[in-house]
C-alpha cells in the first residue's frame, strides 16, 4: 500500500508469483483497478524469488518499477492527494512472505 490512510483507503501496487502485476485503489473499502493484471518479464517467478518494487511520484506522474524496470506510468487522480503519506506491505490470501528490507529514499512535501 502507498499513499494510504488505512487499508480501506489506499493505493496498491501488487505482484503475483505467476509473473503478473496490477495497480489499483481502495476507496471506502471498494476496489477499483487502475492497471489490470498484466504479465511482465520483470518479475522473478520462482518460489522464494526476491522482487523489488519501487513507486515514484515526480512532477505529477506516478512511475512503477519492478526490479529496476519501468512497468507502468499514470497520472494520479484527485483521490491520491487526499490520502496521507503512509506506506507498508499488504499481504492477502494463504501465502507466506518475507521482507529483507523496506526503505523510503526521499519524501518531499510541496
Amino acid at each position: 500500500c502507498f499513499s494510504s490512510n488505512n487499508v480501506s483507503n489506499a493505493f496498491v501496487f501488487m505482484i503475483a508469483n505467476d509473473g503478473t502485476f496490477a495497480i489499483g485503489k481502495f476507496v471506502d473499502g471498494k476496489y477499483t483497478g487502475l492497471k489490470v493484471w498484466t504479465e511482465s518479464d520483470a518479475i522473478y517467478k520462482n518460489n522464494y524469488g526476491t522482487n523489488t518494487l519501487v513507486f515514484e511520484k515526480t512532477k505529477g506522474v506516478c512511475k512503477f518499477y519492478i526490479n529496476k524496470k519501468l512497468v507502468h506510468t499514470l497520472t494520479p487522480d484527485p483521490f491520491f492527494d487526499r490520502l496521507e503519506s503512509r506506506f507498508g506491505p499488504y499481504v492477502e490470501g494463504k501465502q507466506t512472505v518475507a521482507f529483507t528490507s523496506m526503505s523510503v529514499d526521499k519524501i518531499e512535501y510541496h
